[in-house]
């Protein structure tokens, strides 16, 4: 599926609708399933998918991110580069200048569930990354390529330092940068180099 040529293409209801129909295609389909067991367990719908454009289980970077977003909880219902907000139209610009190729990467949450209300987000804290380690250690699980994460914020840096000391989990090479929002790259220009610089890694890793 080529539907991503224009950043913020998730703002278009047919594109979000396609998208949606393809979730149970096999490259997508255990993620799916994963996120409708959070969904069940958590008895709220404000977990949102992954899009299908990306890898899927066939990932080789996992960019894990803090928390759902109101454009993905409340808009589109998808983890997407493709979202209506400032965060992922810099992340579909990262990708469009690395030249790496979104369907070699998948995106996850410390915190899967959207945290935040139809005014605005709300941000995670340290207390809030305890009851998603389970479900990233399960999401991790899917992927067998997996080849590098890059943390996106101190909240998913956090998440997989914790991870990492479980016994169950798969050491794998990280990439710490900070969170892609405006307000990193409008105070803190040296830390917002480092994120396109990782997708660089990243693009050369799988190239």
């Amino acid at each position: 599926m080529d539907l991503s040529v224009t950043p913020r293409a998730n703002r278009d209801p047919e594109t979000v609708k396609t998208k949606l129909a393809h979730l149970h295609e096999p490259h997508i389909a255990p993620i799916t399933d994963l996120v409708e067991e959070i969904r069940r367990e958590r008895g709220h719908r404000g977990v949102p998918y992954v899009d299908p454009t990306l890898g899927g289980v066939h990932a080789e970077v996992l960019f894990l991110l803090e928390t759902p977003a109101r454009a993905a909880a409340l808009g589109s219902a998808m983890l997407s580069p493709d979202n209506d907000d400032w965060t992922a139209a810099h992340v579909w610009e990262f990708y469009r200048e690395s030249g790496l190729r979104r369907e070699r990467c998948v995106h996850w949450n410390a915190v899967p569930w959207f945290m935040g209300d139809e005014r605005k987000n709300k941000n995670a804290m340290r207390s809030d990354i305890e009851p998603g380690l389970p479900w990233l250690a399960r999401f991790i699980d899917l992927l067998p390529d997996l080849r590098l994460v890059v943390t996106m914020g101190a909240i998913a840096r956090q998440a997989l330092a914790l991870y990492l000391l479980r016994e169950d989990a798969h050491l794998v090479p990280w990439l710490a940068v900070a969170h892609p929002s405006p307000r990193v790259r409008n105070t803190n220009p040296l830390l917002w180099q480092d994120i396109p610089r990782a997708f660089s890694v990243a693009a050369r890793l799988t190239a």
